[in-house]
Protein backbone atom coordinates (compact mmCIF):
# COMPACT_ATOMS: atom_id res chain seq x y z
CA UNK A 1 0.00 0.00 0.00
CA UNK A 2 1.12 3.47 -0.71
CA UNK A 3 1.35 6.51 1.74
CA UNK A 4 2.26 10.47 0.70
CA UNK A 5 3.45 13.02 2.07
CA UNK A 6 0.41 15.29 0.82
CA UNK A 7 -3.23 14.24 0.89
CA UNK A 8 -6.49 15.80 0.68
CA UNK A 9 -9.68 16.31 2.32
CA UNK A 10 -9.23 15.36 6.04
CA UNK A 11 -6.11 14.06 5.10
CA UNK A 12 -4.48 17.36 3.88
CA UNK A 13 -3.28 18.19 7.53
CA UNK A 14 -2.50 14.96 9.00
CA UNK A 15 0.80 14.42 8.60
CA UNK A 16 1.30 17.18 10.59
CA UNK A 17 -1.59 15.68 13.30
CA UNK A 18 -0.03 12.71 13.31
CA UNK A 19 3.55 13.62 13.39
CA UNK A 20 4.76 11.19 16.12
CA UNK A 21 3.52 8.67 18.72
CA UNK A 22 3.78 6.39 15.49
CA UNK A 23 -0.03 7.19 14.14
CA UNK A 24 0.32 5.90 10.52
CA UNK A 25 -1.72 7.66 8.16
CA UNK A 26 -2.32 5.70 4.69
CA UNK A 27 -4.24 7.15 1.38
CA UNK A 28 -5.26 4.28 -0.22
CA UNK A 29 -7.29 2.01 0.57
CA UNK A 30 -7.51 -1.86 -0.87
CA UNK A 31 -10.76 -3.22 -0.68
CA UNK A 32 -10.75 -6.76 -2.98
CA UNK A 33 -14.57 -7.07 -4.48
CA UNK A 34 -14.95 -10.51 -2.81
CA UNK A 35 -13.77 -9.66 0.49
CA UNK A 36 -15.89 -6.76 1.34
CA UNK A 37 -14.81 -7.28 4.85
CA UNK A 38 -10.91 -6.64 4.03
CA UNK A 39 -9.60 -3.58 4.43
CA UNK A 40 -5.61 -3.54 3.65
CA UNK A 41 -4.37 -5.72 5.77
CA UNK A 42 -7.33 -5.68 8.48
CA UNK A 43 -10.48 -8.14 8.33
CA UNK A 44 -13.65 -6.37 9.82
CA UNK A 45 -15.73 -8.47 12.11
CA UNK A 46 -19.15 -7.55 13.89
CA UNK A 47 -20.17 -4.75 14.84
CA UNK A 48 -19.53 -3.72 19.02
CA UNK A 49 -20.24 -0.07 18.85
CA UNK A 50 -22.23 2.95 17.44
CA UNK A 51 -20.84 6.48 17.97
CA UNK A 52 -21.74 9.85 17.21
CA UNK A 53 -20.29 10.12 13.40
CA UNK A 54 -19.86 6.51 12.46
CA UNK A 55 -20.08 2.76 13.77
CA UNK A 56 -17.36 0.49 15.18
CA UNK A 57 -16.29 -3.31 14.45
CA UNK A 58 -13.92 -5.61 15.68
CA UNK A 59 -10.71 -6.42 13.03
CA UNK A 60 -7.66 -8.31 13.25
CA UNK A 61 -4.47 -6.91 11.65
CA UNK A 62 -2.92 -9.90 9.37
CA UNK A 63 0.30 -7.76 9.14
CA UNK A 64 1.07 -6.55 12.45
CA UNK A 65 2.53 -3.20 11.82
CA UNK A 66 1.71 -1.92 15.26
CA UNK A 67 4.54 -1.61 17.82
CA UNK A 68 3.38 -3.48 21.20
CA UNK A 69 0.08 -4.97 19.86
CA UNK A 70 0.97 -8.80 19.40
CA UNK A 71 0.40 -10.58 15.94
CA UNK A 72 -3.32 -11.60 15.41
CA UNK A 73 -4.75 -9.36 18.63
CA UNK A 74 -7.89 -7.69 18.07
CA UNK A 75 -8.13 -4.04 16.92
CA UNK A 76 -11.47 -1.80 16.63
CA UNK A 77 -12.25 -0.20 13.37
CA UNK A 78 -14.17 3.27 13.64
CA UNK A 79 -15.65 3.76 10.36
CA UNK A 80 -16.89 7.43 9.55
CA UNK A 81 -18.64 8.96 6.11
CA UNK A 82 -16.89 12.14 5.56
CA UNK A 83 -20.15 14.16 5.89
CA UNK A 84 -23.79 13.97 6.47
CA UNK A 85 -26.76 15.40 4.61
CA UNK A 86 -26.57 18.93 7.36
CA UNK A 87 -23.43 19.56 6.40
CA UNK A 88 -24.37 20.62 3.06
CA UNK A 89 -26.37 23.67 4.36
CA UNK A 90 -23.79 24.70 7.10
CA UNK A 91 -21.34 24.72 4.60
CA UNK A 92 -22.74 26.73 2.04
CA UNK A 93 -23.78 28.88 4.97
CA UNK A 94 -20.06 29.65 5.98
CA UNK A 95 -19.09 29.49 2.33
CA UNK A 96 -21.73 32.63 1.92
CA UNK A 97 -20.78 34.53 5.05
CA UNK A 98 -16.87 34.52 4.57
CA UNK A 99 -16.20 38.03 3.48
CA UNK A 100 -12.65 38.31 4.29
CA UNK A 101 -11.45 37.87 0.97
CA UNK A 102 -9.90 34.00 1.70
CA UNK A 103 -10.21 31.10 -0.59
CA UNK A 104 -10.05 28.76 1.97
CA UNK A 105 -12.18 26.35 1.74
CA UNK A 106 -14.33 25.44 5.08
CA UNK A 107 -14.59 22.62 6.55
CA UNK A 108 -18.34 20.82 6.63
CA UNK A 109 -19.30 19.97 10.96
CA UNK A 110 -18.50 16.01 10.48
CA UNK A 111 -14.99 16.36 8.76
CA UNK A 112 -14.03 19.09 11.34
CA UNK A 113 -15.06 16.73 13.70
CA UNK A 114 -13.22 13.67 12.10
CA UNK A 115 -9.57 15.83 12.07
CA UNK A 116 -10.45 16.70 15.50
CA UNK A 117 -10.65 13.64 17.28
CA UNK A 118 -7.17 12.41 15.25
CA UNK A 119 -5.55 15.90 16.23
CA UNK A 120 -6.55 14.58 19.81
CA UNK A 121 -6.03 10.78 19.45
CA UNK A 122 -2.51 11.55 18.03
CA UNK A 123 -1.24 13.17 21.14
CA UNK A 124 -2.56 9.70 23.19
CA UNK A 125 0.05 7.38 24.32
CA UNK A 126 -1.06 6.84 28.61
CA UNK A 127 -2.21 3.64 29.93
CA UNK A 128 -5.86 4.98 30.59
CA UNK A 129 -6.39 6.49 27.38
CA UNK A 130 -7.54 4.83 24.38
CA UNK A 131 -4.65 4.90 21.31
CA UNK A 132 -5.26 5.29 18.18
CA UNK A 133 -3.13 3.27 15.87
CA UNK A 134 -3.99 4.62 12.09
CA UNK A 135 -5.88 6.15 9.87
CA UNK A 136 -7.10 5.25 6.19
CA UNK A 137 -7.76 8.24 4.18
CA UNK A 138 -8.62 7.30 0.56
CA UNK A 139 -9.69 10.63 -1.00
CA UNK A 140 -11.82 8.70 -3.54
CA UNK A 141 -13.69 7.08 -0.65
CA UNK A 142 -16.77 8.37 1.00
CA UNK A 143 -15.88 7.10 4.39
CA UNK A 144 -12.69 7.27 6.46
CA UNK A 145 -11.16 4.39 8.67
CA UNK A 146 -9.88 4.56 12.11
CA UNK A 147 -7.96 1.82 13.42
CA UNK A 148 -7.51 2.16 17.53
CA UNK A 149 -7.04 -0.13 20.56
CA UNK A 150 -9.67 -2.78 21.15
CA UNK A 151 -10.68 -2.53 24.84
CA UNK A 152 -11.92 -5.96 25.19
CA UNK A 153 -13.30 -5.57 28.84
CA UNK A 154 -16.44 -3.28 27.80
CA UNK A 155 -17.95 -0.64 30.12
CA UNK A 156 -18.35 0.36 33.25
CA UNK A 157 -21.51 -0.72 34.07
CA UNK A 158 -22.58 1.44 37.36
CA UNK A 159 -26.55 0.92 38.16
CA UNK A 160 -29.12 -1.28 38.10
CA UNK A 161 -31.94 -0.83 35.58
CA UNK A 162 -34.52 -2.11 37.35
CA UNK A 163 -33.71 -0.54 41.06
CA UNK A 164 -31.26 2.47 39.80
CA UNK A 165 -28.96 1.20 42.68
CA UNK A 166 -25.53 1.26 42.63
CA UNK A 167 -23.17 -1.87 41.29
CA UNK A 168 -19.74 -0.95 42.50
CA UNK A 169 -18.53 -0.80 45.55
CA UNK A 170 -16.87 2.09 47.36
CA UNK A 171 -13.06 0.26 46.48
CA UNK A 172 -14.13 -0.35 42.92
CA UNK A 173 -15.16 3.19 42.02
CA UNK A 174 -12.42 4.72 43.67
CA UNK A 175 -10.18 2.29 41.50
CA UNK A 176 -12.39 3.45 38.52
CA UNK A 177 -11.55 6.85 39.64
CA UNK A 178 -8.40 6.90 39.92
CA UNK A 179 -7.47 5.93 37.12
CA UNK A 180 -9.74 8.29 34.82
CA UNK A 181 -8.04 11.17 37.21
CA UNK A 182 -4.42 10.03 35.13
CA UNK A 183 -6.10 9.91 31.65
CA UNK A 184 -7.67 13.30 32.40
CA UNK A 185 -4.14 14.89 33.23
CA UNK A 186 -2.90 13.84 29.88
CA UNK A 187 -2.77 17.44 28.31
CA UNK A 188 -6.53 17.58 27.07
CA UNK A 189 -9.97 18.56 27.97
CA UNK A 190 -12.04 15.06 27.33
CA UNK A 191 -15.45 17.31 27.70
CA UNK A 192 -17.51 13.95 27.61
CA UNK A 193 -16.73 12.26 30.58
CA UNK A 194 -19.36 9.77 31.88
CA UNK A 195 -19.80 5.96 32.89
CA UNK A 196 -20.46 4.95 28.96
CA UNK A 197 -17.30 6.27 27.87
CA UNK A 198 -15.05 4.64 30.68
CA UNK A 199 -14.05 1.32 29.28
CA UNK A 200 -12.31 -1.78 31.23
CA UNK A 201 -9.38 -3.62 30.21
CA UNK A 202 -9.63 -7.06 29.57
CA UNK A 203 -8.18 -8.21 32.93
CA UNK A 204 -10.76 -5.91 34.16
CA UNK A 205 -7.24 -4.41 36.45
CA UNK A 206 -8.04 -0.91 35.43
CA UNK A 207 -10.11 1.26 33.27
CA UNK A 208 -9.26 3.64 29.65
CA UNK A 209 -11.35 6.57 28.74
CA UNK A 210 -12.76 6.27 25.26
CA UNK A 211 -14.36 8.60 22.56
CA UNK A 212 -12.36 11.91 21.81
CA UNK A 213 -14.95 13.32 19.36
CA UNK A 214 -15.16 16.42 21.22
CA UNK A 215 -12.45 16.40 23.11
CA UNK A 216 -10.00 19.78 23.11
CA UNK A 217 -6.16 20.52 23.16
CA UNK A 218 -5.55 23.69 25.14
CA UNK A 219 -2.73 25.72 23.34
CA UNK A 220 -0.92 28.12 24.33
CA UNK A 221 -2.10 31.77 23.51
CA UNK A 222 0.02 32.88 20.15
CA UNK A 223 2.65 34.79 19.88
CA UNK A 224 2.21 38.70 18.28
CA UNK A 225 4.06 37.68 15.31
CA UNK A 226 2.11 34.86 13.57
CA UNK A 227 5.53 33.44 12.16
CA UNK A 228 6.84 33.04 15.74
CA UNK A 229 3.91 30.85 16.46
CA UNK A 230 5.19 27.10 16.73
CA UNK A 231 1.83 25.42 16.09
CA UNK A 232 0.67 24.70 13.71
CA UNK A 233 -2.43 26.66 12.03
CA UNK A 234 -4.16 23.58 11.50
CA UNK A 235 -4.54 23.57 15.12
CA UNK A 236 -5.16 26.60 16.49
CA UNK A 237 -7.92 26.24 13.53
CA UNK A 238 -9.13 23.23 15.23
CA UNK A 239 -8.92 24.18 18.71
CA UNK A 240 -9.89 28.17 18.92
CA UNK A 241 -10.95 28.70 22.56
CA UNK A 242 -14.21 29.49 21.89
CA UNK A 243 -15.05 26.31 20.40
CA UNK A 244 -15.20 25.58 24.27
CA UNK A 245 -18.64 27.31 25.07
CA UNK A 246 -20.14 25.06 22.24
CA UNK A 247 -22.88 23.03 24.24
CA UNK A 248 -21.86 19.69 23.20
CA UNK A 249 -21.77 16.66 25.26
CA UNK A 250 -24.30 14.68 27.29
CA UNK A 251 -26.97 17.41 28.63
CA UNK A 252 -26.89 15.12 32.21
CA UNK A 253 -22.85 15.80 32.81
CA UNK A 254 -22.75 19.29 31.39
CA UNK A 255 -20.63 21.69 33.42
CA UNK A 256 -23.01 25.00 34.86
CA UNK A 257 -21.10 27.02 32.94
CA UNK A 258 -21.57 25.34 29.52
CA UNK A 259 -24.95 25.09 30.00
CA UNK A 260 -25.63 28.54 31.48
CA UNK A 261 -28.02 30.78 29.80
CA UNK A 262 -29.89 34.47 30.81
CA UNK A 263 -32.29 34.55 33.71
CA UNK A 264 -32.99 37.57 34.63
CA UNK A 265 -35.64 36.26 37.15
CA UNK A 266 -33.10 35.26 39.09
CA UNK A 267 -32.42 36.59 42.66
CA UNK A 268 -28.52 37.47 43.71
CA UNK A 269 -28.55 35.84 46.78
CA UNK A 270 -28.71 31.97 47.41
CA UNK A 271 -31.98 30.39 48.54
CA UNK A 272 -33.11 27.13 50.49
CA UNK A 273 -35.87 25.64 49.24
CA UNK A 274 -38.25 22.62 50.82
CA UNK A 275 -38.93 20.08 48.43
CA UNK A 276 -41.82 17.29 48.45
CA UNK A 277 -39.54 14.88 46.44
CA UNK A 278 -40.60 10.88 46.51
CA UNK A 279 -37.45 9.39 47.85
CA UNK A 280 -36.13 5.83 46.37
CA UNK A 281 -36.11 4.39 50.16
CA UNK A 282 -40.13 5.74 50.51
CA UNK A 283 -42.54 3.21 50.42
CA UNK A 284 -44.81 2.91 47.37
CA UNK A 285 -47.21 6.50 47.26
CA UNK A 286 -45.28 7.92 49.91
CA UNK A 287 -43.05 11.26 49.85
CA UNK A 288 -40.47 12.98 52.12
CA UNK A 289 -39.43 16.28 52.34
CA UNK A 290 -36.01 17.35 51.72
CA UNK A 291 -34.17 20.74 51.85
CA UNK A 292 -32.16 21.81 48.62
CA UNK A 293 -30.49 24.70 48.35
CA UNK A 294 -30.70 26.89 45.65
CA UNK A 295 -28.38 29.50 43.79
CA UNK A 296 -28.97 32.41 41.70
CA UNK A 297 -28.18 32.27 37.91
CA UNK A 298 -24.79 33.89 37.44
CA UNK A 299 -25.28 37.53 35.34
CA UNK A 300 -22.92 36.37 33.01
CA UNK A 301 -21.29 33.28 31.53
CA UNK A 302 -18.31 32.13 33.98
CA UNK A 303 -15.53 30.87 32.01
CA UNK A 304 -15.08 27.74 30.17
CA UNK A 305 -11.55 25.77 31.40
CA UNK A 306 -10.41 22.34 31.85
CA UNK A 307 -12.72 22.59 35.14
CA UNK A 308 -15.50 21.69 33.21
CA UNK A 309 -13.83 17.90 33.06
CA UNK A 310 -13.54 18.25 36.95
CA UNK A 311 -17.48 18.74 36.89
CA UNK A 312 -18.53 15.63 34.78
CA UNK A 313 -16.25 13.71 37.06
CA UNK A 314 -17.81 15.07 39.98
CA UNK A 315 -21.15 13.88 37.92
CA UNK A 316 -19.64 10.08 36.95
CA UNK A 317 -18.77 9.94 40.56
CA UNK A 318 -21.86 10.57 41.87
CA UNK A 319 -23.26 8.04 39.71
CA UNK A 320 -21.26 5.07 40.68
CA UNK A 321 -22.15 5.92 44.38
CA UNK A 322 -25.73 6.10 44.17
CA UNK A 323 -26.99 4.30 40.82
CA UNK A 324 -28.31 7.73 39.44
CA UNK A 325 -27.31 11.46 37.96
CA UNK A 326 -28.08 14.00 40.59
CA UNK A 327 -29.97 16.06 38.17
CA UNK A 328 -32.70 15.00 36.64
CA UNK A 329 -34.64 18.10 34.30
CA UNK A 330 -38.51 17.76 34.29
CA UNK A 331 -41.42 14.79 33.11
CA UNK A 332 -42.41 17.20 30.58
CA UNK A 333 -41.09 16.24 27.06
CA UNK A 334 -41.46 20.01 25.87
CA UNK A 335 -39.21 20.99 28.72
CA UNK A 336 -36.56 18.41 29.58
CA UNK A 337 -33.48 19.54 28.31
CA UNK A 338 -33.89 22.98 29.48
CA UNK A 339 -35.38 22.15 33.06
CA UNK A 340 -32.32 19.82 33.37
CA UNK A 341 -29.76 22.90 32.74
CA UNK A 342 -31.60 25.03 34.97
CA UNK A 343 -31.19 22.99 37.56
CA UNK A 344 -27.79 21.95 37.02
CA UNK A 345 -27.28 25.78 37.18
CA UNK A 346 -29.22 26.97 40.46
CA UNK A 347 -30.09 23.52 42.42
CA UNK A 348 -27.83 21.75 44.70
CA UNK A 349 -27.85 18.03 44.60
CA UNK A 350 -28.35 15.73 47.53
CA UNK A 351 -27.02 12.11 48.30
CA UNK A 352 -29.03 8.93 49.29
CA UNK A 353 -28.88 7.97 52.84
CA UNK A 354 -26.11 4.69 51.67
CA UNK A 355 -24.20 4.60 48.93
CA UNK A 356 -22.14 1.97 46.91
CA UNK A 357 -22.90 -1.75 46.64
CA UNK A 358 -21.68 -2.36 50.00
CA UNK A 359 -24.25 -0.24 51.02
CA UNK A 360 -22.14 2.48 53.39
CA UNK A 361 -23.84 4.96 55.67
CA UNK A 362 -23.29 8.79 53.68
CA UNK A 363 -24.32 10.13 57.21
CA UNK A 364 -25.98 13.21 55.11
CA UNK A 365 -25.00 16.14 53.29
CA UNK A 366 -22.93 17.44 55.75
CA UNK A 367 -21.61 14.73 58.09
CA UNK A 368 -19.70 15.92 61.00
CA UNK A 369 -17.48 12.63 61.37
CA UNK A 370 -14.41 13.19 59.65
CA UNK A 371 -13.06 9.73 60.44
CA UNK A 372 -15.66 8.32 58.57
CA UNK A 373 -16.10 7.36 55.02
CA UNK A 374 -19.08 9.21 54.02
CA UNK A 375 -17.53 12.55 55.80
CA UNK A 376 -14.55 12.03 53.49
CA UNK A 377 -17.03 11.31 49.84
CA UNK A 378 -19.12 14.05 51.00
CA UNK A 379 -16.18 16.33 51.19
CA UNK A 380 -15.34 15.30 47.64
CA UNK A 381 -18.30 15.65 45.97
CA UNK A 382 -18.75 19.26 47.65
CA UNK A 383 -15.74 20.30 46.22
CA UNK A 384 -15.79 18.38 42.17
CA UNK A 385 -20.02 19.98 41.94
CA UNK A 386 -19.33 23.67 42.84
CA UNK A 387 -21.33 25.67 40.39
CA UNK A 388 -18.71 28.27 39.52
CA UNK A 389 -14.96 27.19 38.39
CA UNK A 390 -13.17 29.41 40.61
CA UNK A 391 -14.61 27.30 43.68
CA UNK A 392 -14.51 23.96 42.16
CA UNK A 393 -11.07 22.07 43.28
CA UNK A 394 -8.44 21.14 40.53
CA UNK A 395 -7.89 17.94 39.02
CA UNK A 396 -4.56 17.51 40.86
CA UNK A 397 -6.50 18.29 44.21
CA UNK A 398 -9.10 15.12 43.68
CA UNK A 399 -6.65 12.88 42.66
CA UNK A 400 -4.64 14.42 46.29
CA UNK A 401 -8.00 13.45 48.25
CA UNK A 402 -8.00 11.04 50.91
CA UNK A 403 -10.45 8.99 49.83
CA UNK A 404 -8.32 8.68 46.01
CA UNK A 405 -5.35 7.81 48.05
CA UNK A 406 -7.22 5.75 50.54
CA UNK A 407 -5.72 2.05 49.67
CA UNK A 408 -2.38 3.67 48.36
CA UNK A 409 0.70 2.05 50.07
CA UNK A 410 2.86 4.68 49.29
CA UNK A 411 0.87 7.27 48.17
CA UNK A 412 3.69 10.60 48.32
CA UNK A 413 5.55 7.97 45.77
CA UNK A 414 2.43 7.33 43.69
CA UNK A 415 2.03 11.02 43.28
CA UNK A 416 5.06 11.64 42.14
CA UNK A 417 5.66 9.18 39.68
CA UNK A 418 2.27 9.69 37.95
CA UNK A 419 2.81 13.01 37.45
CA UNK A 420 2.79 14.07 33.86
CA UNK A 421 5.88 16.01 34.10
CA UNK A 422 7.32 14.08 30.87
CA UNK A 423 5.94 13.43 27.34
CA UNK A 424 5.43 9.67 26.15
CA UNK A 425 8.09 7.53 26.04
CA UNK A 426 9.99 8.73 28.95
CA UNK A 427 7.08 8.91 31.80
CA UNK A 428 6.38 4.90 30.68
CA UNK A 429 8.85 3.71 33.46
CA UNK A 430 7.88 5.81 35.38
CA UNK A 431 3.75 4.28 34.89
CA UNK A 432 5.10 1.02 35.21
CA UNK A 433 6.40 2.05 38.70
CA UNK A 434 3.56 3.16 39.33
CA UNK A 435 1.80 0.79 38.32
CA UNK A 436 3.41 -1.41 40.86
CA UNK A 437 2.84 0.18 44.07
CA UNK A 438 -0.95 -0.28 43.10
CA UNK A 439 -0.43 -3.81 42.49
CA UNK A 440 -1.47 -5.13 45.81
CA UNK A 441 -4.32 -3.01 45.85
CA UNK A 442 -5.61 -4.70 42.64
CA UNK A 443 -5.30 -8.05 43.53
CA UNK A 444 -7.57 -7.04 46.51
Amino acid sequence: MRKKSNSVSVGRSLEVLASSNDVAITDYLDRPSHRRKKLNQYIRGERVGKGRHGEVYMGQDTLHDHRDVPPGRAQAIKIVKRSNPKDKIKLLRRNYQQTDGSTKQALNSTENSIRREIAVMKHLRHPNLASLLEVIDDPREEKIYLIMEYIAGGTVEWSDTINHSPLLSLAQTRRVMRDVILGLEYRIVHRDVKPSNIMYTADRGSVKLIDFGISHIMLPPPPKKEKDDPIDPDLRELFCPSDLRKRVGTPSFLAPEVVWFSDDSSSSKDRVSFETIPTASSHAGSETVVVVQTFPMPKARPPITPAIDVWSLGVTFYCLLFGHTPFNGSSSENQTEFMLYHQICTQGWRPEERMGADQVPTCGRHPTDPPSEGFSVMQLLEGMLQKHPKDRISLNQVKCHPFILQDVSNSKEWLKLTTPVTPFPDCVSRWKRAARILASVLKG
